[in-house]
């Protein structure tokens, strides 16, 4: 692993996954892992491209054989982190449970967490409805745990507005990757030193 890991969670239906997307579009050297999951795949999603969907199964045989980093189990599925899709080169964006970004961050003490704050709880929950995901329910109960756990995270970002937070992410990587650089707001940075 030679650049940075960046963990992006917060709670269902915050925005974390097409912010996510926006990022490694726009930011070079910048890709994302592919996480693990049992749950079934949304419309429009691809396995090996939006995670590796398998059957519990198989997660099992993962977590068995020592081949992920991490793992989860939350609103009703199996979530976790390949050791492989850590073996990228340059930075990698993770999408991570709350509960997987707290553990991996106590693995890899130098990752950057990053928590995805809705901006209410009723937004999240419309988000989550349209979608039509069977765990619906699970997803909005777990809403108030999640968000009390965003004091754990390095930064957190208040999605009022998704181009303005993908601006904000982009700034954190920035920063991560050049720490001489100041940002004073407004387009003007200044060399540190």
């Amino acid at each position: 692993m030679a650049g940075t890991i960046f963990l992006i969670a917060g709670p269902s239906g915050s925005g974390k996954t097409t912010l996510t997307q926006e990022l490694v579009c726009r930011i070079s050297g910048l890709a994302k892992a592919i996480t693990v999951t049992t749950r079934q795949p949304r419309p429009g999603e691809i396995s090996g491209v939006d995670y590796h969907f398998v059957s519990t199964e198989r997660f099992r045989e993962m977590q068995l054989s020592g081949e992920l980093m991490e793992s989860d189990y939350i609103y009703n599925e199996h979530y976790g982190v390949p050791k492989t899709a850590l073996e990228a080169s340059g930075d990698i964006v993770i999408v991570i449970t709350v509960d997987g970004a707290l553990t991996l961050r106590r693995q890899e003490p130098s990752t950057r967490s990053i928590f995805i704050m809705p901006t209410c709880p009723e937004a999240a929950s419309a988000r989550v409805a349209a979608r039509k995901c069977p765990n619906e329910d699970s997803r909005i109960a777990r809403y108030e745990t999640e968000v009390a756990a965003a004091r754990h995270f390095d930064h957190v970002i208040l999605n009022l507005d998704f181009m303005q937070s993908v601006f904000q992410v982009e700034k954190i990587i920035f920063a991560q990757r050049h720490p001489c650089v100041v940002d004073l707001g407004r387009n003007q940075v200044r060399i540190a030193g």
